[in-house]
């Protein structure tokens, strides 16, 4: 019973070894090593649209909804954005912060009285292709100097958040 066992086993195994021997056409390269006989080469990549053909980069920019300042608090107040984005290579994205032009808060209908502030932070930040709730380099700020010799009334600025999409 062995003998007839071991000599299937054999048998088997010459047949396993001789399959792949019929696989495919084998010669031989330059350096003697077996070559496939028509080396194919397929390329495999991506498309910059989703199945539906539409284009897939995207961008969002938070920005504050409003900033409240405490009467007299002469600290800086944040006036941070951020910004989440999967763009094309090369693509960017440019934001910049534009308040006031004489740096001004004023209330509502009075041409005279104001509060001066100082606004930081607000020069263009450029973003690259992939963000994920990044914010400017430099956290922008808004800081009313002084308090001082104004009547209190509710004083204001509307900031002017500006994106620009750079193509490539």
């Amino acid at each position: 019973m062995k003998k007839a066992i071991s000599v299937l086993l054999a048998v088997i195994m010459l047949f396993a070894v001789c399959v792949p021997a019929f696989a495919a056409d084998i010669t031989s390269g330059a350096d003697g090593q077996p070559t496939p006989k028509d080396p194919q080469k397929v390329d495999v990549f991506t498309k910059t649209t989703n199945e539906a053909g539409e284009e897939v980069r995207s961008y969002t920019v938070t920005i504050p909804a409003d900033v409240e300042i405490a009467w007299g608090n002469t600290k800086a107040q944040d006036v941070a954005y951020h910004v989440t984005s999967q763009l094309q290579k090369g693509e960017s994205l440019k934001v910049k912060i534009d308040g006031d032009a004489e740096n001004k808060m004023k209330p509502d209908g009075d041409e005279v009285n104001f509060l001066s502030y100082t606004l930081t932070g607000g020069d263009a930040a450029t973003f690259g292709e992939v963000n994920d709730n990044a914010t400017a380099p430099q956290s922008p700020t808004i800081q009313v100097n002084s308090f001082d010799g104004v009547p209190i009334a509710v004083y204001k600025v509307s900031l002017t958040y500006t994106v620009t999409y750079v193509p490539v």
